[in-house]
C-alpha cells in the first residue's frame, strides 16, 4: 500500500511537467488503522527494565530534608563496580552528577545529567530516571553514593545519599 501511494505521487510528478517548481503535488496520506487497543506499557522497575533480573546488590535511600528517593545497585566486575541507579521524586530544571565516595575519603564523578523542569518521579512527571554508570573502585572500598545539584558556579549539594 506504502509502495502504491509513493508510486502515484511520483507518477503525478512526472506527469505535470512543471520543471521542478515549488508548488506542492501530492501530499502522503495516512492508511494504516490500528485494530483493538493499545497494549498496556510495561510496569518499570529500574536498569535493565523489559530483560533480565538487575544484578548487584540493592540499596535504598530518602533523602530526609530534599525528598529525593534514590535505589542503587553495585555489582562487583572485573574492572570495579557497576552501579545502576533510578531517582524519583527529583524536581528541575538542575544539572546533577554522581559521586562515590571511597573510604579512604577520595571521590570520583561517575556521571552527570540535566533534569528537565518537570523533574522525574514527580507529579507533572511520573517516569523515573534510570541511569547506569562504572568505576574503578571495588564495591567494598565505596563508602557511599551522592546525588548532587550542581548550580551555574559549580557549586555542589547533596540531594540524597546512599551508604551501601
Amino acid at each position: 500500500m506504502v509502495a502504491v501511494g509513493a508510486l502515484s505521487g511520483l507518477g503525478v510528478a512526472v506527469l505535470d511537467g512543471n520543471g521542478g517548481s515549488d508548488q506542492v503535488i501530492a501530499e502522503p496520506t495516512v492508511t494504516a488503522t490500528v485494530d483493538g487497543p493499545a497494549s498496556p506499557e510495561p510496569t518499570r522497575s529500574g536498569p535493565a527494565v523489559g530483560g533480565n533480573e538487575i544484578e548487584g546488590e540493592q540499596h535504598d535511600a530518602t533523602d530526609g530534608s530534599t525528598g529525593v528517593k534514590a535505589t542503587l545497585w553495585l555489582a562487583r566486575k572485573e574492572y570495579g563496580t557497576w552501579i545502576g541507579f533510578n531517582l524519583t521524586r527529583l524536581p528541575g530544571p538542575r544539572t546533577c552528577r554522581l559521586v562515590v565516595v571511597r573510604k579512604n575519603a577520595t571521590t570520583e564523578v561517575v556521571s552527570t545529567w540535566s533534569v528537565p523542569v518537570t523533574g522525574y518521579g514527580t507529579n507533572t512527571n511520573p517516569q523515573d530516571l534510570q541511569l547506569e554508570a562504572s568505576t574503578s573502585a571495588p564495591a567494598s572500598e565505596i563508602a557511599k553514593v551522592q546525588v548532587q545539584s550542581v548550580d551555574a558556579n559549580g557549586v555542589a549539594s547533596p540531594l540524597v545519599t546512599v551508604v551501601p
